[in-house]
C-alpha cells in the first residue's frame, strides 16, 4: 500500500513540474485554487469512508454487506461535495479572490464527485485480498489522469473545459470500482442488511470525518488565507509551490504513527506505555539522526530546488524553508499514544485548536510581514499541537514530555549538521551551476554520515534510546 500511495505522490509532483513550466504564474495560481477547494472537502470525506470500511470490514464476517454499505456512504459523501461546490461556486470564487473562477469551480465539482467516490478503492482491494491489483490500478489511473491534465493545458484549452476533461479519469475509476464490487459479491445483499450496517457505518464515519477535517484544515488553512488576501493569482501560485512538505517524509511518519498504534494499542488499553514509548523515542532519535542533516542541505539549497523542480519559482524558496522546519514537528509521536488509547476526540479537539491558532496568526502575519506570514503561522501552530499533545499525555497518563523528545545521547551525532551546512555553503560559492553544486553537496553529506555510522557499532546504536 505504501508503494501504491507513493505512485500518486510522484505523479502529482510530475504534473506540478510540467505545469509550472508551460503555464504562467497567474494561470497556474488559478488552477491551484481549484485543488485548494478539493483538498479541504475531498480528503476529509474520503478518509472517513476509507477508515470506516477498514474498521467495519475488519469486524464483520460478511464483507459484502460492509462494502455495499460503504459504497452507499461514499455516494452520499460525493453528492454532498458536488452540491456544496456547485451551488457555492460563486462564494468560493469570492473567498479565493478570483470572481472569474466560478464557472471552473462548477465544472470541477464533477471531478470532485467522481474522485471522492473512487477514493474508496484502496480498502476494497485490501478486503477482497487483491493488494497486487491495487498497485496496477494506481499506476494506471495516475498515468491516465496525469495525461488528462497535462495534454489539455499544453493544447491551450480553457480551464473550464479542462476540468471537465479531467473528470474522465475518476469517472472510469468509479465504473471500475462498481464493477469489481459486483464481481466480488456476485449479487447485491438484501436492502435490510445494508440499511442495518449503514447506520453503524455512518455513525462511525462522522467521528473520523471530524478528525480528518481538523487534520487537513491544519495544513491547508494558510493557503486559504493567502488565496483570500491576495487578489493576484501569481502570489498564490508562489505560495502554494513553496508550501509543500517533502512527500516521502510525510508518508514515512504517517506509516510510523499507524504502525505504533497497530502494534501497541492492546498494551495501551492496560495502561502499559513502556514498550511503545521506547519504540517511539528510538524512532525519534533515528529520524533526527538521518533527516536533520538532509533538511539542512535542502534549507540551504531551497531556492535552487524550487528552480530545478518548478523552473521560475525561486521566490517560493523562503516559503519552502519554513515548511522544511515544519517537518521536524512530525518527528514526535505523542499523537500515537492518544490515538492508541482510542481517544480520537482529544486529537480532534487539539487539532481544532491548532486550526484556530493557525487561522488567527495567518491573518495577522500576512497583514504585517506579507506572504511568508502564513507559513510562519503554520510552523507555530504545528509545534503548539505537538506540545499540547505531550502536555495531555503528561496530564492524563503521567508521561513526562522528555519521553517524546530525542535522547541526550543523540545530540553529539548531530554535530555533522554544521559540517554539512559549511560544506554546502562553500559549494554554492565555488560552483556556479546550482544543480551540480547541490548534487556534490549531497554526495559529500552522505559520505559524512556514512563515516559517522562506520565508527558506531550496531550494539551501541541500539542503546541510544535506552
Amino acid at each position: 500500500m505504501t508503494l501504491a500511495r507513493s505512485i500518486s505522490i510522484v505523479a502529482a509532483l510530475v504534473v506540478a513540474m510540467v505545469l509550472t513550466r508551460i503555464l504562467n504564474q497567474d494561470y497556474y495560481g488559478a488552477y491551484r485554487k481549484l485543488w485548494l477547494l478539493y483538498m479541504l472537502l475531498g480528503p476529509s470525506f474520503i478518509s472517513a469512508a476509507v477508515g470506516t470500511l477498514y474498521y467495519r470490514g475488519g469486524i464483520r464476517e460478511k464483507k459484502s454487506i460492509v462494502i455495499h454499505s460503504s459504497i452507499l456512504l461514499s455516494l452520499i459523501f460525493s453528492t454532498v461535495i458536488f452540491i456544496t461546490s456547485f451551488a457555492g461556486a460563486s462564494v468560493f470564487a469570492h473567498i479565493f479572490n478570483a470572481p472569474g473562477l466560478s464557472k471552473s469551480i462548477r465544472g470541477f465539482s464533477l471531478y470532485m464527485f467522481f474522485s471522492t467516490f473512487a477514493g474508496l478503492s484502496e480498502p476494497i482491494f485490501v478486503i477482497i485480498n487483491r493488494k497486487k491489483w491495487l498497485l496496477v490500478y494506481n499506476l494506471t489511473y495516475n498515468i491516465l489522469e496525469s495525461l488528462l491534465i497535462i495534454i489539455p493545458f499544453y493544447m491551450g484549452i480553457r480551464l473550464e473545459t479542462i476540468v471537465l476533461i479531467m473528470s474522465i479519469g475518476p469517472f472510469l475509476r468509479t465504473v471500475f470500482i462498481i464493477g469489481i464490487t459486483y464481481w466480488y459479491t456476485k449479487e447485491w445483499p438484501a436492502w435490510n442488511e445494508i440499511k442495518s450496517e449503514f447506520r453503524k457505518s455512518f455513525n462511525y464515519s462522522l467521528g473520523l470525518f471530524v478528525v480528518a477535517l481538523a487534520g487537513i484544515a491544519s495544513v491547508q488553512i494558510d493557503k486559504w488565507v493567502v488565496g483570500n488576501y491576495f487578489s493576484n493569482d501569481m502570489m498564490f501560485a508562489i505560495y502554494s509551490v513553496g508550501a509543500r512538505k517533502i512527500p516521502f517524509i510525510s508518508a514515512l511518519t504517517a506509516s510510523i504513527t499507524s504502525s505504533l498504534i497497530v502494534h501497541y494499542s492492546s498494551k495501551l488499553e492496560h495502561n502499559d506505555f513502556r514498550d511503545m514509548l521506547k519504540a517511539a523515542r528510538k524512532t525519534t532519535d533515528q529520524l533526527f539522526l538521518f533527516l536533520i542533516p538532509a533538511l539542512a542541505l535542502f534549507f540551504i539549497y531551497s531556492k535552487e530546488i524550487m528552480v530545478i523542480l518548478f523552473q521560475k519559482y525561486a521566490a517560493s524558496g523562503p516559503i519552502f524553508q519554513i515548511y522544511l522546519i515544519i517537518i521536524i514537528s512530525q518527528f514526535f509521536f505523542a499523537q500515537s499514544v492518544v490515538l492508541g488509547k482510542g481517544l480520537s476526540r482529544i486529537n480532534a479537539w487539539i487539532g481544532g485548536l491548532e486550526v484556530l491558532i493557525n487561522l488567527v496568526l495567518s491573518i495577522i502575519l500576512v497583514r504585517t510581514i506579507g506572504l511568508i506570514g502564513p507559513a510562519i503561522a503554520t510552523l507555530i501552530a504545528h509545534f503548539v499541537f505537538q506540545f499540547l499533545m505531550m502536555g495531555y499525555c503528561y496530564r492524563a497518563f503521567h508521561i513526562s514530555i522528555r519521553e517524546f523528545l530525542p535522547t541526550k545521547k543523540i545530540w553529539p551525532l548531530l554535530l555533522s549538521t554544521p559540517l554539512v551546512i559549511m560544506i554546502s555553503l562553500e559549494m554554492k560559492n565555488i560552483i556556479v551551476n546550482s544543480l551540480i553544486s547541490f548534487v556534490i553537496s549531497g554526495i559529500i553529506a552522505g559520505i559524512i554520515l556514512l563515516i559517522q555510522y562506520r565508527f558506531m557499532s550496531i550494539n551501541r546504536f541500539s542503546k541510544i534510546s535506552r
